[in-house]
């Protein structure tokens, strides 16, 4: 190996970077998304990577709706941050506020799924502060209808069943 000249085994260990998406950094609407919840997002981001090679390869990390899902415990999230417990719980929250990450518990002392969600692309919107803009993802959520009930019952309690 020449001086200077990178070798695989570098690249392999050096080269490989996380990515932040840009509308994070310099944008009106993300500016008061503190830093350390723009990391912690990369992160998560970083191991949807990961979850979507495992779904090609076995369907695992694919839920029910065809969303793909990452585990990444906050045990983990500390160990890799370096932040404490309590600090990855408020940074999700933070996520979570701004529509950047679903959570999804599973009980039975199964960690939680994570879905990372997209930024916000469209540029009006990038040019208001979080507080001012209209809530995007409110276009695609279903109304509460009110439906009649019906007059005919659909169940019975078993005393009430004839034989």
């Amino acid at each position: 190996m020449a001086y200077g000249r990178k070798s695989l085994l570098q690249i392999q260990a050096t080269e490989i970077h996380y990515q932040l998406p840009k509308v994070l950094v310099g944008t009106t609407y993300y500016q008061k998304l503190c830093a350390e919840a723009k990391f912690l997002y990369m992160l998560i981001n970083d191991r949807l990577k990961l979850s979507l090679q495992t779904a090609k390869d076995t369907g695992n990390f694919v839920d029910k709706h065809g969303d793909v899902y990452v585990i990444y415990p906050n045990n983990e999230l500390s160990q890799d941050t370096g932040y404490g417990k309590d600090k990855i719980i408020k940074l999700k929250k933070e996520l979570i506020k701004y529509n950047l990450l679903d959570e999804e518990r599973q009980g039975m002392k199964q960690p939680n799924r994570l879905y990372p969600k997209n930024v916000i692309s469209d540029p009006n919107l990038l040019k208001m502060s979080f507080e001012d803009a209209p809530n995007p993802w409110e276009i695609y959520e279903v109304g509460n209808t009110e439906f009649k009930n019906s007059e005919i019952p659909t169940s019975r309690s078993r005393k009430c069943r004839t034989k």
